[in-house]
This record gives structure tokens, sequence and C-alpha cells, in this order.
């Protein structure tokens, strides 16, 4: 009896030792073995301890999921389990293809959800945290733009955060570059966070991005911390409409091309630990990927020492005034408002107002910057005590940054001792996307004197040398040809054409043998809208026909810009109109519809067409002047929708000015 209780006691200890590891965990040198070139040791005495702690993946904060088991179709699921799936659809399955434990992007394409990723958006507004998860084989190390791997953005400019390859132009593209926004980065999360040139190589790679609430960012490629640094801000600048996208970015102009096996977000900052956890799942959680990819480096690389961006200036915008402290009866002297600490976006229009005791002094010879070219309003009162300005630039041009001399005029001292305070009012300063920026004012006190032992000389000569040239208040010709996205440049000096070695046409999927009819949807994005409130669009889709076009059906955007055209018949002659008030029209011809359902492009509208002439000129920006300062519902010069005619109405006509339409829609 001994015996046999002692034979399988051995047996029993002998199983136990080759199931041990299985059964609490594999640790992450032996992940290493298995996924890299390294061959694993069958001597069980050689192996490294097993980690403690839970198997599997981490399953806290997840909010979406993403394992590509489908093997087949055009939708990739969330299979988080957390709230409502976010599903994604794959825009064209022909430059896609289904490989073991993978979705394969073969040729330019986008996957995308169809509407806001309002789950994912909201958490993390609550936590101020993010983890962005992704095990990805890239199909080479040259693709640029960056490339977009993952994205929560609206266009190539704006943007919640974005995890891609490679930056722009002759900048290095073996490595992965993240842009987050916050209230201190840019709208286009600018400055980004890069890994060092060389990480990023053609295998199968686990990346993972985490920041937490107190501003630590870090980057993780194969469970190693590979760059750190501190972004600061919180995310309650977000915007809320914004699409998940693999692949491209939604405007389909930064495609990225490889295979992908695992997604995930999380509405928190995931540490090392975790991160290793989930490593140690491997793509898949079971079975190693068939293209291994070789031990990481085992110590972390060192923070960059230089970055291809600058950093941003920390707070608000400085308004303040330069000027003597004091002046003598009689004297005039030079004034200027300055702008601090301006904002990597830059500043692309201007409203405030100067107050002054107009016993004291007397203001002339206003001079707006010469780049702010579309001068609404540059005027003095000199019986109340007031000087206003309103000024904007004009066309698809960046913001002015630095310290940017906003106005120059002169004060004359009247025959009256005493003290006079220049106090700022009604300051507003908007971005190139029509976006408010925050502003800090410092006045400044000057004192009178009528009687002084040395009198400084009046001054002979004009005063001050900047600006040299009085603006006009109107333009003085045609800007730039008709842009081609309402967005305006990346601060930087990333191109607008995509530098990636793949074709830029998006291949047309070929429609059924028979004809039926199938559910059209998409977004139109109206840029500038406050709050991102991109309902009431309206779209119609017509019959093109010799003599008039026949109306089929229609329908009206939600919130999120998002909208579904039912019954639209797969065939040809067709035009597809988007419109809005405030916004040029566009219009899709001939669009490939495809039985059950076709997703088109997301279309960005150009904002201020008021007049009704489809032309973007001087009549719209005279309609904003007529109403500027007015407030209420229903003004037409309201483009934005807050009920009051102020600089960001301006600016949205300005980015688009000389425009004329109707816009083409590039629906294919």
């Amino acid at each position: 009896m001994i015996s046999r209780v002692s034979n399988k006691f051995v047996v029993i200890m002998i199983t136990l030792t080759f199931l041990a590891p299985i059964l609490i965990g594999a640790d992450i040198s032996d992940v290493r073995a298995r996924y890299g070139d390294n061959p694993i040791s069958l001597d069980l005495s050689q192996r490294p301890a097993a980690q403690s702690g839970p198997a599997g993946r981490v399953e806290k904060g997840l909010l979406a999921l993403y394992t590509f088991e489908e093997g087949s179709g055009r939708e990739v699921k969330d299979v988080s389990g957390i709230g409502a799936a976010m599903n994604l659809t794959i825009n064209n399955t022909r430059a896609t293809a289904w490989v073991d434990g993978g979705l394969a992007i073969n040729r330019q394409t986008i996957v995308t959800s169809r509407r806001a990723a309002t789950k994912i958006i909201n958490a993390a507004k609550a936590s101020n945290e993010l983890t962005i998860e992704a095990w990805i084989k890239p199909a080479n190390t040259s693709q640029n733009g960056p490339a977009r791997i993952v994205t929560l953005s609206q266009n190539s400019n704006k943007r919640n955060f974005t995890l891609a390859q490679g930056l722009w132009g002759s900048q290095p593209s073996s490595l992965y570059d993240v842009r987050l926004r916050t209230t201190k980065t840019s709208l286009n999360g600018m400055p980004s966070m890069s890994s060092p040139e060389g990480s990023l190589i053609g295998k199968l790679t686990h990346v993972v991005y985490t920041r937490d609430a107190g501003g630590v960012a870090t980057l993780y490629i194969d469970g190693v911390k590979t760059v750190s640094e501190t972004v600061e801000g919180d995310f309650s600048n977000w915007g809320k409409n914004y699409r998940l996208a693999l692949a491209n970015e939604i405007t389909r102009n930064r495609p990225w091309l490889g295979e992908y096996h695992l997604v995930a977000l999380y509405g928190r900052a995931l540490g090392p630990d975790e991160v290793n956890q989930n490593f140690a799942a491997g793509p898949d959680q079971s079975d190693p990927p068939d293209d291994p990819t070789p031990d990481p480096i085992e110590t972390p690389t060192a923070e960059p020492t230089t970055s291809p961006t600058v950093e941003p200036n920390p707070g608000a915008i400085n308004l303040l005034i330069k000027a003597t402290d004091s002046m003598v009866s009689g004297e005039t002297k030079p004034i200027s408002v300055k702008a601090k600490d301006v904002k990597p976006d830059g500043i692309y229009g201007v409203q405030f107002e100067l107050h002054f005791d107009p016993a004291l002094l007397t203001a002339s010879n206003l001079k707006v910057h010469s780049d702010l070219s579309y001068v609404l309003r540059a005027n003095v009162d000199n019986t109340t005590g007031k000087i206003a300005v309103v000024a904007s630039r004009q066309g698809q041009v960046s913001g002015l940054i630095g310290e940017v001399t906003l106005l120059t005029f002169d004060v004359t001292a009247a025959d009256t001792e005493g003290e006079t305070t220049l106090t700022f009012a009604n300051e507003k300063l908007s971005d190139p996307n029509a976006a408010r920026l925050e502003v800090t004012t410092d006045d400044k006190t000057i004192t009178i004197k009528t009687d002084v032992s040395e009198p400084t000389p009046q001054p002979t000569g004009q005063p001050t040398t900047e600006p040299t040239s009085e603006p006009t208040p109107k333009p003085t010709d045609e800007p730039s040809p008709t842009p081609t996205s309402p967005a305006t440049p990346e601060p930087t000096t990333e191109p607008t054409a995509e530098p990636t070695p793949i074709g830029t046409t998006e291949p047309t999927p070929e429609p059924t043998e028979e004809p039926g009819t199938a559910m059209v949807f998409g977004q139109v994005i109206l840029a500038g809208r406050m709050g991102d409130n991109w309902s009431g669009a309206t779209l119609m889709v017509e019959e093109m026909a010799q003599a008039a076009a026949q109306s089929l059906t229609n329908a009206v955007t939600d919130e999120d810009g998002s909208f579904t055209l039912a019954n639209v018949p797969a065939q040809a002659n067709l035009s597809i109109t988007a419109g809005a008030p405030g916004y040029l029209a566009a219009i899709c011809t001939n669009p490939t519809i495809i039985s059950p359902e076709t997703e088109l492009p997301a279309l960005s509208l150009l904002s201020g067409e008021i007049t009704g002439d489809n032309a973007i000129d001087i009549t719209d920006a005279t309609a904003v002047g007529l109403e500027f300062g007015q407030s209420g519902s229903g003004l037409n010069a309201d483009i934005n929708l807050d009920q009051i005619i102020d600089i960001f109405d301006l600016v949205l006509v300005s980015i688009n000015f000389g425009a004329e339409g109707p816009q083409v829609w590039a629906c294919q």
C-alpha cells in the first residue's frame, strides 16, 4: 500500500513540475524567448522562476478590445464587453486580408467606427488617463506622415490622440510617434512623443503608450520602457465627436500598412507590471506568432536629447501693454500691445478693447500687425476713451507664434496732472481652427505730470517702427487658391501631401451584379461649431438626368455629424449633396454604391458661406461686420452657433476666404 501511494505521489509531482509554469503564468523572459529568436531551453532547472500575480490580460479600466479573430467579413468586433460594443468597419475589404490571428492592411483603406467613440472619450476625460495598446507588424520601416496606426481624430490637424509610425519629410520613419491633445498641447496633440530612431522594425511588436493623471507619459516596446516624458494639462478640451480609426486618418490621407493582431484602449494608465502582464499574454494569449520579434533591449534607452517639435509654452497667452510709466503734459509717446506665451497653434484672430481716461490721454495712429491682414475694426474714440480692434489673418495659413506685437499706437498727454490706467476689455483670441485661446491680461498705469525740471523733448519722427505699413480694412487681392480642407496646416513643416511609398488613390470596389438598394452612412464635420455640435447638415441623394435632377432620399446629421441614407439605389448617375447654414455645400458625383451598405469618407464642409452665393468672399466678411457684437438666436452670421457675433465667426470666414462652391466631395 505504501509503495503504491509513493508511486502515485511521484507521478503527481512530476506532472506538477511540468504544469506549474502553465498554471501560474509564464514570466516575461519566457515570453521573450517564445517570441524572440532565442530557442527555449528544455532544461527546466535553468528556467527562470515564474511571475506571481494573475495570468491573462489586464481587464481593469478596459474600454475597447479588438482581437481580429473574425477571419472574414468587413467588421472588426469590440470584444471588451464594456458598455455598447464599438465595432469597426473595414472600408475596402479588397485592400485587406484576414491572416492567422489578425488583419493585414495591404493597400490604402481605413477601419473606423461608424459613430463617435463616446465611451472612450468620456472615460478618458473623467480620469485624465489613457493607455493605447497594440500588437502590430509594420509592413516596412519607411512609412511616415506620420502614418496612423490607431487614431481618435477629426482630420490631419485635430485629434484627441494618435499612435503612428514615423514623422514627416526627411525625418526618421523607423520609430513610433504619439500625439496627445491636452489643455497644454495643441489641438493636433503637438509636441508629440517619439521613440528612438530604429526602434520600429518589421516584426510583430507589442507597443503600449500610457499617460497618467500626473502627466507622466511612457512608451513601451515589447515590455521595455523606451521613453518617458511629462505631458502637462488635462483632457477637458478633447473633441467629443471624434471617431476611432485604424490604418489611416479620418480624412484618408495618412495611410499605414501592416498587420493588426490586437488593439486595446484603457481609461487609465497601466503600470509597468501590467504592461508586462499583457506582453506575457501575447497577441492571442496562447500561441506564439509565426514571425517572431527579436529580444528587446534589456535596458531602457536614454530619453531623446532633441525633439522634432518645440515645447509648448505653459499657461495662457498673456496680453500686456508696453508703455512708459510717466509722461509730461503735451508729450506724445508710443504704446504697443503684445501677446506673450503663445501656444504652438498660434494666433489667427484678435478682438479686444482698451479703455483709458480721455481727460488725461488721447490716442492716435493705430496700426495692427501687418499679418492680421483683414481688419474689421481698428478705431479709437477719444470722447469715451476706448480703442477697439478686430482683425484676423486670411486664408489657409498658420497662426502667429512667439512674442507678437498685435497693435501699436501713440498717446498724447493732456494739460492735466493725474494717473490713468489702460485696461483690457472683451478680449478674445482665436487659433487657426476658430477655437478660443486662453488669455490673461496685464493693465498699464501712466502718470501725467505738468512740470518737470528736465522735460523730455518731443519726438520729431515716427515714434515706432512696427508695424511699418497701414493695413487696409479689406483684402486687396485674392488669397491663395481654394483650400481642400478647412483645417490649417500643422504648426511644423509637415507636408500636406502624403509622402508614403504607396499609391494615394483608394481602389474603388466593384458594384454587385444585381443592382438593389443600400444603406449609405458617413459623417459630416462642421468645423468651428460650438461644442463640436455637427447636427443639422442636410444630405440629399438625387438621380441626375438631362433635364433636371430627381430627389430620391435625404437625411440630416446627428450631433456627432453621423448620417444614414436609407434605400439608396445601387446604380450609376447619382449625386449626393451635403450642406449646412454658414458652410459651403459639397457634392459627391457618381458614387459607387454597393449593397447592402456603403460607407462614404468623412466630409469637412468649408465654413464662411453666409450670403448664399456659393462663394466665401468680402460679402460674407461684411455680413459678419454688420452683425458684429449682436447676440441672440437666429443671427445669419452666427456660424459657430454660440449666439454672439464675434472674432470666431470672422475667423470662420477668413480661413476659407476665396473658396468657391460647390466643394468636390471625394466620395469614392
